[in-house]
């Protein structure tokens, strides 16, 4: 199922820095914060590792 939803300029920015690669879907942003933010309390370490590979995948873009 596709839906749509409405974002505010604002978010729709902050979704785009976590873009690793140009053609990355908002759904696959979108599953990647999520990802992010169940798994912050979890295992701190491996969302520290995976915000990082974001930061250096954004700086090849």
């Amino acid at each position: 199922m596709v839906t749509t939803i409405k974002l505010k300029e604002q978010t729709k920015k902050e979704l785009d820095t976590f873009r690793e690669y140009k053609n990355e879907t908002y759904d696959e942003i979108i599953r990647k914060v999520l990802y992010i933010a169940k798994n912050v309390g979890k295992n701190p370490q491996l969302s520290e590792k995976t915000i990082k590979e974001i930061e250096e995948a954004r700086k090849r873009i």
